[in-house]
């Protein structure tokens, strides 16, 4: 649905690119099993920062996933995952042993959700990288599968690419990080 509005909105109006993608899960990865816990308090631990991605090839920042690129943010080599309530989430960063940042998520304004064991974040953000700047909408939905947390990571994205150039992307992308402790 989502891809045939895209592409509806993009041909008329002569935007010059228009990313659609929709890739699986990695067969190649452990398969994520339903929680038997409704809660997602499984969730809740220590994660290495940098992740795999589907191809193994490149890495992926957790910190940039959940909350968009920030330069300070690049020594961020783990990330604290903690249910303070059940409506609440703190989300910290850390670098070697020094605490860069922590932000606290809440149910109530809609920054996060646990349905079924699963732990849904959503964020909207301004992007301004390399030439491009825009508005994305992010939404990570979380899975715990042996030893790693799992995010599938949907993205839409409304840009201009050297401020003269309409960009429309909608991708979802999947990806692991190494649980370091609980």
């Amino acid at each position: 649905m989502i891809k045939r509005l895209l592409m509806a909105i993009c041909v008329p109006i002569g935007i010059q690119a228009c990313a659609v993608g929709n890739p699986v899960y990695p067969t190649n990865w452990d398969p994520l099993v339903p929680s038997a816990s409704p809660d997602c308090r499984h969730l809740a631990g220590v994660y290495a920062d940098r992740g795999q991605t589907r191809d193994g090839l490149t890495a992926r920042s957790l910190t940039r996933e959940l909350f968009g690129y920030r330069e300070e943010w690049k020594a961020t080599s783990r990330v604290q995952l903690e249910l303070v309530r059940d409506d609440a989430l703190a989300v910290t960063a850390w670098a070697d042993g020094t605490r860069l940042f922590t932000r606290n998520l809440h149910v109530a304004t809609g920054d996060f959700a646990c349905e079924g064991g699963r732990l849904i974040v959503r964020d909207k953000r301004w992007v301004a990288e390399d030439l491009v700047a825009g508005h994305e909408n992010t939404t990570l939905e979380l899975h715990h599968a042996d030893g790693y947390l799992v995010a599938q990571v949907q993205e839409f994205t409304l840009a201009m690419v050297f401020i003269v150039v309409p960009l429309v992307a909608d991708a979802t992308h999947w990806y692991r990080f190494q649980r370091l402790q609980n």
